[in-house]
């Protein structure tokens, strides 16, 4: 009995330290229809919400929607696609932000559609401010490459070309109001990743370095970035006021922890990173082409196993979890960008 209760005990002890070094098990959830997804969120409530290039957002869980009988039927693991009611017309919206009010804002990154459709819950709506064909939108609203909410219904939207630039729009409660740029002193580049965990911690992603405004919320002219390391970054997730991770297009991965930004040695250098998520210096995953999927415990690097991820098969495009460690991974088939894969967990450890 006792040789039993010892073996017992080193299994678990073998478990969780195989989870807290991220090996959390992650299954294949794909949809027949997914299409090129590009972007996840994932929701409290564990719903996740995925944003694809060239169709409507879809929704996973809680429920699924009978065509038939018009109702709505309990399951949590159905996939689910949202009408955005753009889709004929701007067929690339592959920018995706779900705040707490349920509020959803879609974006493209191409450089000659409709940028910015909203939904308030029940309906579906152009930017506010936007105007002319979307064939031939206003300059300043091509290519969002990252959108950002807090729970009261203001958004910051980046975007990445004509020298890029930092929107600021919403009333606070529901819809959008007035749309201002808060550019401010940035300097003209392309903006290609936005994070914040309120308006007084905002980070930007930037091919010529990381940026943060302390003041977001303040008057459009009034609004101050400063430069808080150099580098080329694609990808970028705040956790907190004192905690975010940082992504670059070379494989360089680093964290920023209130004070300051420290870079990490990593083993898969020349490799894009295009996703990150983490909320202390020892729990950091990124996600990238080639398939690549790693872990930081916070002194060395390993393989997050995914189900049917060949190597250079897939390039993972974003990462994301809930509070309560239910996560998602979408990805594009390399050199393709046709057929789209999604993974799951429900077991993260090292949070």
């Amino acid at each position: 009995m006792a040789f039993m209760q010892g073996l017992i005990a080193s299994l678990l002890t073998l478990c969780a330290f195989g989870l807290a070094r991220g090996q959390e098990v992650w299954t294949d959830v794909n949809y027949t229809h997914m299409g090129r997804p590009y972007d996840v969120k994932v929701m409290a409530n564990g719903d996740a919400w995925v944003a694809r290039s060239g169709d409507d957002p879809l929704r996973r869980g809680p429920a699924r929607y009978c065509s038939s009988t018009r109702t709505w039927v309990a399951d949590p693991y159905a996939w689910n696609e949202f009408d955005s009611m753009f889709r004929a017309e701007n067929p690339g919206l592959p920018r995706i932000e779900v705040n707490g009010a349920g509020q959803i804002v879609l974006g493209s990154r191409s450089s000659g559609m409709r940028s910015i459709v909203f939904y308030d819950g029940q309906s579906w709506s152009e930017l506010a401010g936007r105007a002319g064909d979307y064939r031939n939108p206003p300059r300043q609203y091509r290519g969002a490459s990252a959108i950002w909410s807090d729970d009261k219904g203001v958004f910051l939207i980046s975007t990445m070309w004509d020298g890029g630039n930092v929107w600021r729009t919403g009333t606070g409660t529901v819809g959008l109001g007035a749309v201002e740029s808060i550019k401010g002193n940035l300097p003209d580049t392309s903006y290609m990743a936005l994070s914040a965990s309120s308006l007084n911690n905002v980070l930007l992603a930037t091919w010529v370095g990381l940026y943060r405004s302390a003041n977001a919320d303040a008057s459009a002219g009034v609004v101050v970035w400063r430069r808080i390391n150099p580098g080329r970054f694609n990808a970028l997730y705040v956790a907190s006021d004192e905690f975010a991770v940082v992504g670059g297009s070379n494989g360089a991965v680093g964290y920023w922890d209130g004070s300051g930004v420290t870079m990490l040695t990593t083993p898969f250098a020349d490799t894009a990173i295009n996703g990150v998520y983490g909320r202390s210096p020892d729990s950091i995953r990124v996600v990238g082409n080639g398939g690549l999927a790693q872990f930081w415990n916070g002194s060395e690097w390993s393989a997050m196993t995914l189900p049917n991820n060949t190597p250079y098969t897939w390039d993972l495009q974003a990462i994301h979890f809930n509070a309560d460690g239910r996560g998602f991974i979408v990805g594009i088939r390399s050199g393709s960008g046709n057929q789209g894969k999604v993974w799951t967990t429900e077991s993260p450890a090292g949070d």
